[in-house]
């Protein structure tokens, strides 16, 4: 999407943690953001593990957090699907839907957003 480069760049310059949570396997995930986000310093990258729920179950969430060794509350999570949104909340997260995705802001905010954004932009706003 048009912005999100630039939003993670500026997220890694301001030393904002940045992690992936995905239900795709995790080889696959990876992979994928090795190739369209080399330069981004990921904290963390999961995919879909064997023995793991996958989301909406807070489980690899919470293997994040406490492997970044920080309260729940202190974490955005970020997503544009109704599973995001139920993933974060279980998580105690503060969930952050973005409208540009997949579902409507009032689906997101139907299950669960504390908030909504229109614009990458936004979220550095948000999270500085």
């Amino acid at each position: 999407y048009p912005g999100i480069p630039a939003l993670l760049n500026r997220c890694a310059s301001n030393r904002i943690r940045l992690g992936i949570l995905s239900n795709k396997p995790e080889p696959f995930t990876k992979e994928m953001v090795s190739h369209f986000f080399p330069d981004i310093p990921f904290a963390t990258v999961r995919g879909a593990r064997k023995g793991v729920p996958v989301k909406p179950d807070p489980t690899a969430a919470l293997e994040i957090q406490h492997d970044w060794s920080t309260l729940p509350e202190s974490i955005a999570y970020v997503g544009d699907t109704d599973t995001d949104m139920k993933t974060g909340r279980s998580a105690g997260f503060f969930t952050v839907g973005v409208s540009w995705g997949f579902r409507t802001p009032e689906e997101l905010k139907a299950c669960g957003a504390h908030c909504i954004i229109d614009t990458p932009s936004e979220l550095v706003t948000l999270l500085e």
